[in-house]
C-alpha cells in the first residue's frame, strides 16, 4: 500500500518510513497537516498515520478533513496523550484505530495489515459473488443492509463470509467503522477486555484505557467471525449489551451508549451447537434475524477462473512476476478439484504457484502435475493443504503408491513448518493454509504431529 505519515517529530517519521518500506509499502512522510492535505490532493494514498499534536491543523481536524474529502483513506491516529476520550472522539470521527506513544511496531503493523486485508477484500468482492447461486444472497444483502437487523452468515471456512460482511457494512450507510473480530483467536481470559474494553488498572497489565471492539464499532458494524467459539459467559454479557444498547468496560462503573449493527458468522451447524448447550438459544435468536448461507466454491464453479485470474494478477504484481497464462493441465485441475478450503485455499494455492513460477512463464502449478495422472481429483481432499512436484521416475512399478508416499511426506513437513511458524497456534495455522481447524487436527493425529515429540528436532 501507499502510506502517508503526518508527524512533526523527525525521528518518528524516519522510523515509520523504515518500518513500512522494509515490508514493501511505499511511504510519504510530512510534518504538518497542511502538507498532508496537499499530498492527498496529488497522490493516491491508501492509509494515513496521523499524530494528534501537530503544528497548525491538529490531528483531529486533519482526520475530519480526510474523512470528508478523501473517504477511501483509512486513518490511524497516534498521540503521546493517553486519553480515552480523545481515542473515542477519533474513532467516532471515522478513524480506523487509535494508538498511544510509545507504540509497539508489531502492534502498528497488525493494524496496517488489517487495513490491507479489508482493501484487498474490497477489490475481490465483485469477483467473489458473480455466480448465479449468489444472486439471491446479493438481493437479500441489498434489502437488509440499510436496516439495523442482525445478520448471521453460515457456510464452510474460506467461502468469503468476511468479504460479505464488508459488503453489508458498505451498503448500510453507517458512518462508523467495520470492526472484524475472530472469536476463535482470542484467549478466553482476554475476551472480556478485548470485546468490552477496560480502564487503566482494571487488571495486571492494564496500563491504559482500552476502548474494546464494541465501542470501536459504535455507529458502524461489528463482525463476529467464528461466533460459536465465544465462551458461554461472554455470550451472556454480549446479549445484555445488545438488549441494553450500552457497554461497561472492565473495571469501570460507567456505561457507554452504543449504536452498532451485528454481523456474525460460523462454519459450524449453529442449531446443533444450540441443541447441545454450547451456544445460548437467546443469543442465537438475537443474531439470526437475517440468515445468509454461502455455498462452497465447488458449487460456484463459474467463479473459479475469474477468481484465479484476479489472484494471479494481484500476486504477480506483489512478487514482481509476469505470468503469461495458465497451463492446460492447471486449468483442468482448477475446474475439477473439489476445493475443500474454498476461496481461501484457491488463493493460497495461486500464491504458492506464482512464487514457484519463473518470471515470464505460464502458470503451471505443482499440484496440477499430480492431477494429470489422478482421475479421482474430486474424491481426494487429503492433499488439500499442499501439493508438490516430485520426480516419480524412480518408482515406475508403483507410480500411484509412490505419489501417495511423497505427498504424505511433504504434507507432514508442510504442516510442521506452518505450525512452528505460528507458535503452534492451530486456529491461526488452519486459517493460513486454507483448511478447517478440525481437518488440521485430523492431519496432526494422522502424522502424530505434536509439539512435545518434535521439540528435539526444532
Amino acid at each position: 500500500m501507499k502510506l502517508l505519515v503526518v508527524d512533526d517529530e523527525p525521528v518518528i517519521r524516519l522510523s515509520l518510513e523504515e518500518l513500512f518500506t522494509s515490508i514493501g509499502d511505499e511511504v510519504v512522510s510530512v510534518n504538518s497537516g497542511e502538507e498532508g492535505l496537499s499530498i492527498l490532493t496529488t497522490q493516491r494514498i491508501d492509509a494515513a498515520i496521523v499524530d494528534y499534536q501537530l503544528p497548525g491543523i491538529n490531528g483531529l481536524d486533519l482526520l475530519g478533513r480526510i474523512k470528508n474529502g478523501f473517504p477511501g483513506v483509512e486513518v490511524i491516529m497516534i498521540t503521546g496523550y493517553d486519553s480515552g476520550e480523545l481515542a473515542l472522539e477519533a474513532v467516532r470521527m471515522g478513524a480506523f484505530d487509535y494508538i498511544s506513544k510509545p507504540f509497539n511496531n508489531e502492534d502498528l503493523l497488525n493494524r496496517i495489515s488489517h487495513i490491507r486485508k479489508i482493501r484487498a477484500g474490497d477489490k475481490k468482492r465483485d469477483y467473489i459473488f458473480r455466480a448465479e447461486s449468489m444472486s439471491k444472497i446479493i438481493d437479500t444483502v441489498n434489502t437488509a443492509a440499510v436496516t439495523d437487523a442482525s445478520v448471521l452468515l453460515t457456510g464452510e471456512s474460506g467461502t468469503g463470509k468476511e468479504v460479505l460482511a464488508s459488503l453489508i457494512h458498505e451498503k448500510s450507510g453507517r458512518n462508523g467503522n467495520l470492526v472484524c473480530v475472530n472469536c476463535g483467536a482470542i484467549p478466553e481470559g482476554l475476551f472480556e477486555s478485548e470485546l468490552f474494553g477496560s480502564v487503566k488498572g482494571a487488571f495486571t497489565g492494564a496500563v491504559s484505557d482500552r476502548l474494546g471492539f464494541i465501542r470501536k464499532s459504535d455507529n458502524g458494524t461489528l463482525f463476529l467471525d467464528e461466533i460459536c467459539e465465544m465462551p458461554l459467559n461472554m455470550q451472556v454479557k454480549l446479549l445484555r449489551v445488545l438488549q441494553e444498547h450500552a457497554v461497561t468496560p472492565v473495571g469501570s462503573d460507567k456505561s457507554y451508549n452504543i449504536n452498532l449493527r451485528i454481523v456474525s458468522a460460523t462454519n459450524k451447524d449453529i442449531e446443533k451447537e444450540v441443541e447441545s448447550g454450547r451456544f445460548r438459544s437467546d443469543l442465537f435468536y438475537r443474531l439470526n434475524v437475517i440468515r445468509l448461507s454461502i455455498p462452497p466454491l465447488r458449487e460456484r464453479r463459474d467463479d473459479i477462473f475469474a477468481l484465479a485470474e484476479l489472484f494471479i494478477s494481484e500476486l504477480s504484481a506483489r512478487y514482481n512476476k509476469s505470468i503469461t497464462g495458465i497451463s492446460t493441465i492447471l486449468q483442468k485441475y482448477l475446474a475439477e478439484y473439489s476445493w475443500p478450503g474454498n476461496i481461501r485455499e484457491l488463493r493460497n494455492s495461486i500464491e504458492r504457484w506464482v512464487i514457484l513460477s519463473g518470471n515470464g512463464e505460464m502458470l503451471e502449478g505443482e499440484t496440477a502435475i499430480m492431477a494429470e495422472s489422478s482421475p479421482e481429483i474430486n474424491d481426494r481432499t487429503d492433499s488439500a493443504v499442499c501439493g508438490v512436484n516430485y520426480d516419480y521416475s524412480a518408482y515406475p512399478a508403483d507410480l500411484a503408491g509412490a505419489r501417495e508416499r511423497v505427498v504424505a511426506e511433504f504434507e507432514k513437513d508442510f504442516i510442521i513448518y506452518h505450525l512452528s511458524k505460528n507458535g503452534w497456534n492451530v486456529t491461526k495455522t488452519a486459517s493460513e493454509i486454507g483448511v478447517e481447524r478440525q481437518h488440521l487436527h485430523l492431519k496432526m493425529r494422522k502424522y502424530n504431529i505434536n509439539k512435545q515429540s518434535l521439540l528435539p528436532n526444532l
